[in-house]
């Protein structure tokens, strides 16, 4: 028999890992699978902040230090999450850094390095232990990664160098892990949010009148006219790791207020 639509939706049985889940847009993946029923693995490189997110979820949940940099740690995230929540169902590679604002002549390559490491092959390294173990449990599963609509445009600045060429590559990989891991039932699907409201976007290493112009300049260039609130992005995440988006994969979703579309 069908599922009815509220059934489609409903996580209950079903575990989630969130990367990055101390804070911003982790942290509303988190709550928004938490109230969707999903027990909820919150993995974070601050584990107080991990910790203060499990907290606040009404379902099982547990907190897990991790650097997402870290084969071992990501490894290890995976394993516990599996043995102390009773399996894996959908994972989240969503941990990033903002990295430097600065011209492609300007950049650095230690910065460089950085955004590359935690937001590209941080999210290969999450989805890789995750699709060992949706392999060999021959169950199946979803992974939905945090991309960004920089991963689809360039920067309007010309200012992020470093951040949107990891995005970019979340991106592709999200194709290509689809195609790899579609035989084993293991559908792999992407978030490009807009921008957002989060600590991640504050911390910008700039001036307040330089972050006061370019924040206007960004709800002046967005249809909508504001920045994303993180729990707007609630509802994507529920619905890709749901068997509403059964025969969904290989796909980069943006939330972004309509940017793309100008």
């Amino acid at each position: 028999m069908a599922k009815t639509l509220p059934e489609l939706f409903d996580l209950t049985g079903q575990t989630a890992l969130v990367t990055g889940a101390g804070s911003g847009i982790g942290r509303a993946y988190a709550e928004g699978l938490a109230e969707a029923d999903a027990a909820v693995a919150c993995v974070d490189v601050d584990g107080n902040a991990a910790t203060r997110t499990a907290d606040l979820l009404p379902t099982d949940a547990i907190a897990v230090p991790a650097d997402v940099t870290s084969e071992e740690d990501v490894a290890a995230a995976v394993e516990q999450t599996a043995n102390e929540l009773g399996g894996l169902d959908a994972v989240f590679p969503n941990a990033g850094v903002g990295g430097a604002i600065a011209p492609l002549a300007e950049h650095d390559l230690g910065d460089w390095r950085r955004v590359v490491e935690v937001n590209l092959t941080g999210v290969f390294l999450t989805a890789r232990a995750a699709a060992q173990h949706f392999i060999e449990s021959g169950d199946g599963g979803s992974i939905t990664s945090t991309a960004s609509i920089y991963g689809l445009v360039g920067s309007f600045n010309g200012a992020s160098p470093a951040y949107t060429a990891a995005k970019g590559g979340v991106v592709n990989l999200t194709r290509d892990m689809a195609v790899s891991l579609a035989p084993h039932g293991v559908r792999v699907n992407a978030i490009a949010p807009g921008f957002v409201e989060t600590a991640l976007f504050a911390d910008v290493d700039v001036s307040e009148e330089e972050m006061a112009a370019f924040t206007e300049e960004i709800e002046r260039r967005t249809l909508l006219g504001r920045l994303a609130r993180a729990e707007e992005l609630k509802g994507i995440a529920v619905f890709l790791a749901s068997d509403a988006a059964s025969y969904v994969t290989g796909q980069t979703y943006p939330v972004d207020g309509g940017w793309l579309s100008v």
